[in-house]
Order: structure tokens, then sequence, then C-alpha cells
């Protein structure tokens, strides 16, 4: 009976936590989108003035997932609107957060879920990325997304339908400027699970496996062999006056904007202001050394290329965002946070008063960090006069 309770205690737990993230996620995304700044910013206004059409996307394939939703929403309310230019950047953050939850929970387990999402959900760049109308929602979007078809191919489900989805959704992948290289590492690292993915298939299902493989990629490739501009676009790198000098310059800067000092962008972040908190930048060391002790395992050659690749594109190019490094640094915090409650029950095996300790400091420090987040995008950017006017353009709502 006492086990039966604390069972039920445990799923109640789980749900009450699960339904303050759900409100968290849309508060995070919806509240004052359209008020909160005067109006737009010089970014958005250019994809405002982005000309749309099927025939345009078809043409220029690159950015397919944000433009053909972009077109989406054009077509269907046939009007201009702040709340409207900014819908498909809440759509894809809000999946961003969906999907970044769900690789949390495969990769790790409930626990460590629920510990490290609501970090990742009201991290101000994941916030700020989310709510203005720019591609760069796309790069947390597809690496999250990557990091969830990872974990699902490690669980080698037995479902051969399950295997023509992935391979299909990793060639929508590519159409993001730079994704083509974590999918590459991708299926390099699990070419195992991908072969166990092939053996499943059947004389019905392998046909349907290979043509969703490829289906899209004669849309990329005609348009890559057009112009030399598109395909350093497609691999994410600018080779324009390339000096060795200035690119070391580049990837050490990327190092110190992913971990440090955050960019100077007042479009989307609070002047040089620290990309982690202490408690989170801690969490993610932990979670760095957790893995280089365990490196001869999937996850952490998943992690560790992903992290590499993504730091040498911002090193080769500074227009890539660092969105393409923040869902894998979230990852690392989530494993240092739990790591860290690993070490402090192995330091307490029997003690309950102690134990039970551990976890509300542990609770108490995630619950202050997302406080401290969501002020820290809602309040001090909100009011920076610095961010306030890079959004000075107006936009009837």
């Amino acid at each position: 009976m006492k086990n039966k309770n604390k069972h039920k205690f445990y799923k109640n737990y789980q749900f009450y936590i699960l339904a303050f993230y759900s409100l968290l996620i849309i508060f995070v995304l919806g509240f004052r989108l359209t008020t909160l700044m005067p109006g737009i910013s010089h970014l958005e206004l250019i994809n405002l003035n982005q000309k749309l059409t099927l025939n345009y996307i078809i043409h220029n394939p690159l950015n397919l997932i944000y433009n053909s939703l972009q077109l989406i929403v054009n077509h269907i309310f046939k009007t201009q609107s702040i709340l409207l230019l900014r819908l498909v950047s809440v759509i894809l953050g809000f999946f961003t957060m969906i999907f970044f939850s769900l690789a949390l929970k495969f990769w790790y387990g409930n626990k460590t879920a629920l510990l490290g999402m609501g970090l990742f959900i009201t991290s101000p760049w994941v916030i700020s990325v989310s709510r203005i109308a720019t591609i760069d929602v796309q790069f947390l979007f597809g690496i999250s997304l990557l990091l969830l078809l990872s974990s699902l191919l490690k669980k080698r489900i037995e479902s051969p339908s399950i295997y023509i989805i992935i391979n299909f959704v990793l060639t929508l992948l590519i159409f993001i400027p730079g994704l083509i290289w974590f999918v590459i590492a991708l299926i390099a690292i699990q070419r195992g699970d991908i072969y166990y993915g092939i053996k499943l298939q059947n004389k019905i299902s392998l046909p349907l496996y290979l043509i969703f493989s490829i289906i899209c990629l004669p849309l990329l490739v005609i348009n890559l062999i057009k112009s030399t501009t598109a395909l350093s676009v497609f691999l994410g790198l600018n080779f324009n006056h390339f000096n060795i000098i200035s690119k070391l310059k580049d990837f050490g800067e990327g190092i110190i904007h992913s971990f440090l000092l955050g960019p100077n962008n007042p479009s989307i972040w609070l002047g040089r202001y620290p990309m982690f908190n202490i408690f989170g930048l801690v969490c993610v060391v932990l979670g760095i050394y957790f893995y280089v002790i365990h490196f001869n395992n999937n996850q952490s050659k998943i992690l560790f290329s992903f992290l590499l690749i993504g730091l040498i594109l911002l090193g080769l190019n500074k227009s890539n965002s660092l969105s393409l490094v923040i869902p894998v640094l979230y990852l690392f915090l989530a494993t240092g946070i739990s790591y860290l409650l690993q070490i402090w029950l192995k330091l307490f095996p029997i003690n309950p008063i102690a134990r039970s300790l551990g976890i509300v400091l542990l609770i108490i420090l995630i619950s202050l960090s997302i406080l401290f987040n969501t002020r820290q995008y809602f309040v001090a950017f909100a009011n920076n006069p610095t961010s306030r006017s890079s959004f000075e353009i107006k936009l009837k709502d």
C-alpha cells in the first residue's frame, strides 16, 4: 500500500510539473508578443518585405521549412501584422521546446527531463529567437529535432514506418543552411542504428524508405548547381576575404559568446550579458566533464561533434547564429544537473534528511534560475534603451 501511494504521488508530481511547464511555454511565447517592444526590428523588416510565392520557394529552397510555413500563414490571412509576422517563429519555437524536452526524456529519463526542460524553455536566447521574425529560430528547431531523432534511433524502435519518417525529416532538415554537417555527423556516428532500421524494412516499405530518403534532394541539387553563393549558404560557410588569423579570432569569439559574454546583438540579446548564470555555467561544465569521462558512448560523440561543428560554423561565418550550439549546451546543462544530483545522493546514500535537502536545494536553484531567466528577457531586455531602439520600425497590428 505504501509503495502504491508513493507511485501515485510521483505520478501526480510529474503531472503538475508538466502542467506548469505547459503554461510556462504559453506564457514565454505569447505574453505581449506584439506590444513588448515599440515596433519591429530591421531584421524583421527584411523578412516582411520578402515576397514569398510557391515559385520563389521552388527556385530558392533553402530555409524551406521557415519559408513554407510563412507562405501558408500569408495565404491564410492575406494581411500584414506584427502577430502574423512573428507567428512562424512562435510555432517553430513551440516545437523546439517540445522536441528538446522529448530528447531529454528519451536520453536521460523523466527526472532529468523535468529538471532540465524548464531552464531551456526560459532561456533568454530561446525566448528571444522564438519571438522575433527571423530565420534564426529554424536553427534551434533543427538542432533540437536532430537530438530527438538521435534519441529515437538509439532506442531502435521495432517499427519500419518510424525509420521512413526519420529519413524524410533528415532530408528536410538539410534545407536549413549549415545543418548538412550535423546530419552527416549523426549518420556517421549512428550508422549501426540506421542500418538496423533498413533491416526492418520489408518488400513494401523498403521502396518507400528509399523514396522518402531522397524525395526532396533533386530540388536542392538543381538549385545548388546554379550558384556558388547558394552552395556556400547551404554549407553554412563564408570564404570571402578568407584570413586564417581572422577566422581563428572568430572561432574564439564563438566560444566566448557561447559560454561567457553574449553577442552584441541588441535585437536578440541584452548587451554583453553572460549566456548562462553561475549555476547554469557550472552545470554545463559538469555536463561536459561527465561526457568526457564517458566519451566512448554514442551520446558523447553526438554532443561533442554537434558542439564542434556549431563552433566551427560560427568561426567560419560570422552571420551564423548561436542557435546552432544553444540546444547542445542545454543538453550538457541538463546532464550537469543530473550529475550534480547523483554526486550528492552518493555522498548521502542512507541519510534521508540530507538526501531530501540536496533535492530541495537543487529545485530551489532551478526555480530561481527560471525566474531570473524570464525577468532577464521580459524586464531587463524589454526595458533596455538599446534593445528598444532596435525595434523602432512601426507596423500597424
